[in-house]
């Protein structure tokens, strides 16, 4: 007996069918598990649980590593921490997958600003405009690069200048 191809193809075509929409259920499945650990997360951070905070974040990234409100999240529980570096590439992170998240760039403006960068800041604030001017926040923001356009260039450490007190002992 000679099989039927028009059935086998049939079979075919239905066991793919199949094996694709378990995957699509088993990855949303994911993102909803993730979900709820970004919205605890959420809420520990809000509770200022920042440790805590931090571990559902990185719990729900390893779930669905494009979350970009993981990324964002875990940007500001880190900033909160003092983890300056870190809470930048998560800001980064996010903006690679969202790169017109404005809320992203506003948050990357305000680290620079913390981290004595005002160009940069300046400049991720520029892009917040760009990417959202009749946020309710415009004026502000606006208000703000002009201040930072105000302040003088940030000195460097003592350490760094060559007018440090140790130099000015040197024996020349």
């Amino acid at each position: 007996m000679r099989p039927n191809t028009k059935n086998t193809l049939a079979f075919a075509v239905l066991i793919g069918l199949a094996l694709l929409s378990g995957g699509t259920e088993a990855r949303a499945d994911k993102e909803a598990d993730a979900t709820v650990l970004v919205n605890d997360g959420t809420e520990l951070m809000r509770a200022n649980r920042n440790v805590e905070s931090l571990a559902k974040f990185q719990d729900a990234l390893k779930l669905c590593p494009t979350s970009v409100v993981a990324h964002h999240n875990m940007g500001l529980v880190l900033q909160k921490l003092g983890r300056l570096d870190e809470a930048e590439k998560e800001y980064k992170s996010a903006l690679e997958l969202a790169p017109a998240r404005g809320t992203t760039v506003l948050s990357l403006g305000g680290l620079y600003q913390q981290q004595k960068r005002p160009a940069d800041a300046i400049a991720a604030y520029q892009q917040f405009l760009k990417l959202d001017p009749k946020n309710k926040d415009a004026a502000k923001v606006t208000n703000l690069i002009n201040g930072l356009a105000r302040q003088p260039a940030p000195q460097p450490e003592a350490s760094e200048r060559s007018d440090s007190n140790e130099d000015a002992f040197a024996v020349k």
